[in-house]
């Protein structure tokens, strides 16, 4: 497996001081040829001034502040763009509460450098679990899975994705909106 070339993980954060310098090594570690793109909405835990730190000594990382809360999907679109704009082949994302193993990206950048346009990890198919949640957060998380298998007939392992890769080249031509 080649893990060289223009990998980038995008990673939506808001209060995520105590997980993201070990979620960036974890990462780092096991694809040190990757580069990060952490969008935070200016957490007031001090989650950018960490992230600040480490991009001031390793170029692999980079931090977007937004103004304000302004929502997990328009954090990873604003992630994917500014990957794109720097050259990214193949665009990762994960949750920044250290939910998604950095040890399963390996798996989902091969499959995607196999051929593959979209890698989704999931909780819900062999081997995947959920460890420690409490149970709302299980049940946030089932419910809307639950609600989409049924209104709109997707398989649940697809629903809703926050731990995936994708080919860089199907969002060149992607129409924004915002």
């Amino acid at each position: 497996m080649n893990l060289s070339g223009e990998i980038w993980i995008i990673i939506p954060t808001y209060n995520e001081a105590k997980n993201i310098a070990q979620l960036m090594n974890r990462i780092l570690d096991v694809i040190p040829s990757a580069y990060l793109v952490i969008v935070d909405d200016s957490s007031p835990d001090g989650t950018a001034k960490i992230v600040c730190e480490v991009a001031r000594s390793d170029e692999r990382v980079h931090l977007l502040c937004r103004p304000a809360k302004l929502g997990y999907a328009s954090a990873v679109v604003a992630g994917l763009q500014f990957a794109l704009s720097e050259g990214a082949s193949l665009l990762g994302y994960m949750d920044a509460d250290l939910s998604h193993d950095p040890q399963a990206l390996p798996l989902l950048v091969s499959a995607i450098q196999g051929g593959a346009d979209l890698v989704i990890g999931s909780r819900y198919i062999a081997g995947g679990k959920v460890i420690g949640w409490a149970w709302k957060r299980k049940f946030c998380l089932i419910a809307p899975t639950g609600w989409c298998e049924f209104c709109w007939a997707c398989l649940s392992e697809t629903a809703p994705v926050a731990f995936g890769c994708s080919s860089g080249k199907r969002w060149k031509n992607c129409s924004w909106r915002g």
